[in-house]
């Protein structure tokens, strides 16, 4: 008995963790001329999937990239974060403009939410925990090859710009509440806009970062940290991220934790190499 638990265990990660790769696609290592690397943890260890997403599309000379957070974690919130994957892949595909890409994933969400709540979609899993009160927190980022950048946050953490032993956080101007909470604000999101520098690193995370707790109970002074690695690349510097959270939290995570980072190059001046 104890051989056959174990085996279907097994088996059971080995279903989440194809789940989890078919619904984050791996993001690729370059973007036009980004630099990119991606982490995913999820607090449900057993799971090996959340309630955190993130995406990555390229068309002509621009990239998007999309972060979020769903509300609640496990295997309950897949339904809703495929359902944000594919809203965001497909305004990718038919190159809608970015403000609009918002109000599209968010109708989508909106959709997705009123039938499970309504009973027309599968009630034996997951998805029957969600209501017409869920959310989706999100970042869009439009991002073109000469660092010209906009974004799009829907009541999720400013992603912060890493220049040079410098962190700026990049919150909105006008605040916006989630997906799937748009009808509360009648004005909609904005966008607003930011320059990329060259050898400037872009990193977009989820407040799984930020809420991780010492054993003191101290939130995880993510601006602070990451301030001493600036010029790494964004394999090191989330690898080095990754490890410093885990000692920071004693290696355990109350939430699901993703992130992002974009790096651009560095300009090469006369005589240099």
């Amino acid at each position: 008995m104890r051989v056959r638990g174990e085996r279907r265990l097994a088996a059971s990660r080995w279903v989440a963790e194809v789940t989890q790769r078919v619904l984050l696609h791996p993001l690729p290592a370059r973007a036009g001329p980004f630099g990119v690397a991606s982490l995913y943890l999820a607090a449900d260890e057993e799971a090996a999937v959340g309630g955190d997403l993130y995406a990555l599309t390229r068309s002509g000379h621009t990239t998007r990239v999309l972060i979020g957070d769903v509300q609640g974690k496990g295997l309950a919130s897949l339904e809703i974060v495929g359902c944000v994957l594919n809203g965001f892949r497909w305004t990718a595909r038919h190159d809608i403009p970015l403000l609009e890409t918002a109000g599209e994933i968010e109708a989508a969400f909106r959709q997705e939410v009123r039938e499970q709540s309504a009973g027309t979609g599968p009630r034996d899993g997951p998805a029957d925990r969600f209501t017409a009160e869920s959310f989706v927190t999100a970042v869009v980022v439009e991002l073109a090859d000469d660092g010209r950048m906009r974004l799009v946050n829907l009541g999720h953490p400013p992603p912060l710009l890493l220049h040079r032993g410098t962190v700026t956080a990049l919150g909105p101007t006008v605040p916006a509440p989630p997906l799937g909470l748009g009808d509360l604000n009648a004005d909609g999101p904005v966008v607003d806009t930011a320059a990329m520098p060259p050898g400037s690193t872009l990193l977009l995370y989820t407040d799984g970062v930020t809420e991780a707790r010492d054993g003191a109970g101290a939130f995880y002074p993510l601006a602070e940290r990451v301030r001493r690695w600036t010029e790494k690349e964004p394999e090191a510097l989330l690898s080095t991220l990754h490890a410093d959270l885990r000692r920071y939290s004693g290696a355990r995570l109350e939430d699901d934790v993703a992130m992002v980072a974009l790096r651009r190059p560095g300009v090469v001046g006369p005589g240099e190499h």
